[in-house]
């Protein structure tokens, strides 16, 4: 079977079969190419180029031609789906052909790659119809002395599948179809006597006891669960079920012949344990990209889904909404309304958003759709060479924009994941999330190294936790190394004391790229999050998101930053994540925006102080002379407070600050919600009265020292 574009090479004679009549195998296979995937017409291969404009179909056809359809199928699944896999008619006669998209051809793609997949599409989208399609091949041309076993979520989910995979190989040619009278023909099973194959379905139990039991007796190397995050006690089913399972899958893979975990549903609530357990599963994936499809081989494949999952499972999630899939939004909203299916009932049947369901949350219904409205379903991915992704947000180049690297460390092992949030200055816009589970330390401080350097306006900040000091430690270093100030590009308490502590600042500009003085000034890199002090996790928690949520949640665009923003609670009198879920792409946002607004002296940083969150507007001016007239006074305002910004930056004289700052303080009051303006008003008084401070200071010292 070609999966692999070095595939090609193991079938000489093999060809890509553009006269194919199911034109969704040629759209799609467009489409890939047009994302710049090499490896993008698999799905159109014909070993046997004999069969080329062939109907397998047909009442006509040779017995030579029935022997020859009958190979390609078994050695070629995708000619199967392709020309021979139909749909049961729900009305008249006839079936309709396997319609290929790109949540289904994934799915098909990491199966017989033998990756443990989870599937989440809106209903009535194909979803269980691709799941049976491959039962119904793997128990009549691609298995033999083998078994399936489906779970699903009740029992009349199990009859109707049952009914549905039996359709499709009643559906099959007749020379292709190996079931017999003979078979059994019960409601809960599907027998294949001339293969030795079964297909077993099982539902949900209503104790873990008897979970944990069904679950041990399920010895299969292939297991479909269905309706994963309806599922009663999955949280128990599913663990005793996967060790089960583990023998058979290792004996088939020995032998070569397929195997593998598949997972399907539509997004759960998270007020139940199955949809909590569903969803922390979710998040533990390593996310579907068709980039996967230009992988070298299986080994580099694996590698990159164990990098990018949270979990030591390599298990990737295809989340794929209605768009991605080929369907209209029109369809969309004659669908939700054909089901009467209204709010959050909606959002988890055709919109993939996970319900909560309770009030738990510490931010308003109305903050909450804002930021749910603004996800961005379809990031571009990049897999860096590195093979770690990144979910990039926009097309532009950002080579020169000024950037904020938000990043909570790991130790990267499987269990919890390195998380990267890159905001825009500008807007405190999510540009890109990089969650990064299993990688050695040295090899991910390089390549973030490196990732500084081609932004060359970026900033990184970091959490001084867990491996993040070793982290700075490699990228002081490499910086260094090619006479680059460390402190220039990373988050450090010398510049931003650098009114406090001037000759430190003097000292890290000429020996910041030293040894010596990194040494000696090790702490003082990085954000350490504390109970206390200006680094409390309670000011990230506290004031930086407060701030971040009202003034950018509409940027924030990722799904599963915003799952974890959205999973927060009220815990012992403060906001935090709730016990058992993640917050760690959270913190690296809330860093992110912490630098924003918090930090000092951006000038060092080689940014343009005028251009911090500038474009952080709040006040949707309507559209009469009344609003318009308030606006104008606005405007009129800040181009005061500018000026005399300017004025006081300049003045020397203690009492001139004094008035320029009670004038501006007057002036701020009337400006709205400006978060830019506002920031830059009160850095420009803080380190105004610093110096008055300093000044002062040293005016004292200047009385008491005595005249020598």
């Amino acid at each position: 079977m070609i999966l692999f574009y070095e595939d090609w090479s193991r079938y000489p004679d093999a060809i890509v079969d553009i006269s194919t009549k199911n034109k969704t195998f040629l759209n799609l296979a467009g489409i890939y190419k047009k994302m710049g995937i090499k490896n993008h017409a698999f799905l159109l291969a014909l070993h046997n180029p004999a069969l080329k404009g062939v109907d397998p179909r047909s009442s006509k056809i040779t017995m030579v031609n029935q022997l020859m359809v009958q190979k390609e199928c078994i050695e070629n699944p995708w000619y199967y789906f392709r020309e021979v896999a139909v749909a049961p008619s729900k009305a008249g006669v006839g079936g309709s052909p396997f319609r290929a998209n790109r949540g289904n051809i994934a799915m098909i793609w990491l199966f017989f790659n033998n990756v443990m997949t989870l599937l989440i599409q809106p209903r009535q989208t194909g979803k269980s119809f691709v799941c049976d399609s491959l039962s119904g091949g793997l128990l009549n041309l691609w298995c033999a002395n083998s078994s399936i076993n489906l779970l699903t979520k009740d029992d009349s989910l199990r009859i109707a599948t049952v009914a549905r995979v039996k359709e499709i190989i009643a559906e099959m040619p007749p020379y292709l179809k190996m079931r017999t009278k003979k078979d059994n023909n019960n409601g809960e099973s599907i027998k294949i006597g001339l293969l030795n194959n079964v297909y077993n379905s099982y539902v949900a139990q209503s104790s873990k006891k008897l979970a944990f039991n069904a679950a041990r007796g399920l010895t299969s190397p292939i297991v479909h669960i269905d309706e994963f995050a309806y599922f009663n006690n999955i949280a128990t089913t599913l663990p005793a079920a996967l060790p089960a399972t583990g023998a058979a899958m290792d004996e088939a893979k020995l032998k070569g012949v397929p195997h593998g975990v598949l997972l399907t549903t539509t997004a759960g609530w998270l007020d139940s344990e199955s949809g909590k357990y569903a969803y922390d599963f979710y998040n533990d994936c390593a996310p579907w990209t068709e980039g996967f499809f230009d992988a070298k081989n299986l080994k580099e494949l694996l590698k990159i889904i164990r990098s990018n999952s949270g979990s030591d499972d390599e298990t990737v999630l295809i989340d794929m909404n209605h768009r991605q899939l080929g369907y209209t939004d029109l369809w969309l909203k004659k669908k939700i309304k054909a089901a009467k299916a209204k709010n959050e009932e909606a959002e988890t049947d055709f919109l993939n958003i996970w319900a909560d369901g309770s009030n738990t949350s510490p931010f308003s219904k109305t903050l909450l759709a804002k930021l749910k409205a603004g996800i961005n379903e379809e990031p571009n991915l990049e897999i860096t060479e590195a093979s770690y992704i990144i979910r990039w947000y926009t097309d532009e180049d950002l080579t020169n924009e000024q950037m904020v690297i938000g990043l909570d460390t790991s130790d990267a092992v499987g269990k919890d994941d390195i998380a990267m949030t890159i905001r825009r200055a500008s807007n405190g816009e999510v540009l890109g999330v990089s969650q990064i589970n299993e990688t050695n330390t040295i090899k991910f401080a390089k390549w973030l190294s490196e990732l500084m350097i081609k932004f060359t306006k970026s900033v990184l900040i970091i959490e001084r936790r867990s491996t993040g000091t070793a982290i700075i430690d490699y990228i002081m270093q490499f910086l260094s190394a090619r006479n680059i100030n460390p402190y220039t590009k990373m988050f450090n308490w010398i510049v931003q004391d650098k009114l406090i502590n001037e000759n430190r600042f003097r000292e890290m500009l000429t020996h910041g790229i030293g040894e010596e003085f990194q040494d000696n000034h090790r702490r003082e890199t990085g954000f350490a999050t504390s109970a206390f002090g200006r680094a409390a996790r309670d000011k990230l928690y506290g004031h930086s998101m407060k701030k971040s949520m009202e003034f950018t949640n509409s940027k924030t665009y990722d799904k599963k930053l915003i799952g974890q923003i959205m999973n927060l609670t009220i815990k012992n009198n403060r906001i935090d994540h709730k016990n058992g879920k993640k917050d760690d792409l959270v913190i690296s946002w809330l860093l992110g925006y912490w630098f924003l607004e918090a930090a000092k002296n951006l000038e060092v940083y080689g940014w343009n102080t005028d251009k911090v969150l500038n474009e952080v507007k709040y006040n949707n001016v309507a559209d009469n002379s009344k609003e318009r007239g308030k606006a104008d006074k606005v405007e009129r305002d800040r181009k005061q407070v500018d000026f005399l910004l300017g004025k006081l930056k300049d003045s020397k004289e203690m009492f001139k600050v004094n008035v320029l700052v009670n004038k501006i303080l007057k002036l701020k009051n009337g400006l709205g919600s400006d978060a830019g303006m506002f920031l830059k008003i009160d850095n420009a008084i803080k380190e105004s009265l610093l110096i008055k401070e300093k000044k002062e200071q040293e005016s004292i010292l200047e009385d008491i020292m005595p005249d020598w």
